[in-house]
């Protein structure tokens, strides 16, 4: 067996589901929504927060349905208030934009097919 000395062995990519549609996906595909240790309920662009997290995938229903708000508030053990959900929509948006164009670019691992197909569930 030939050693591959200068070659680094190929990380496996941590994996996360959307806990609206179920699908799993590179975690830096998802969103993250996150529940600080204070109570407060935020967007975590970088995933780096510290708390209690959520993940969605950036296809629409998966963050703008009512479900997504239920399903969010499940994961985090709390209730979300509509208007704090409504605060979290631009950010989302936004975030959603930029993952997407990620995906489309195969640059978060996930082939973009898997993205966005009409087959998994939605909300």
């Amino acid at each position: 067996m030939a050693s591959r000395r200068g070659q680094k062995p190929q990380r496996k990519l941590p994996q996360r589901t959307c806990v609206v549609c179920r699908v799993e996906m590179p975690k830096r595909a998802l969103m993250r929504i996150v529940r600080t240790p204070e109570g407060a309920v935020r967007v975590d662009p970088r995933g780096k927060l510290s708390g209690r997290g959520a993940y969605l995938c950036p296809r629409e229903q998966c963050f703008r349905s009512r479900k997504a708000r239920e399903k969010v508030a499940q994961a985090l053990g709390i209730q979300i208030e509509e208007q704090t959900w409504e605060r979290l929509q631009p950010e989302l948006e936004e975030l959603a934009a930029l993952r997407a164009a990620e995906l489309e670019q195969g640059g978060s691992g996930v082939p973009a097919q898997q993205f966005g197909g009409e087959d998994a569930e939605g909300g």
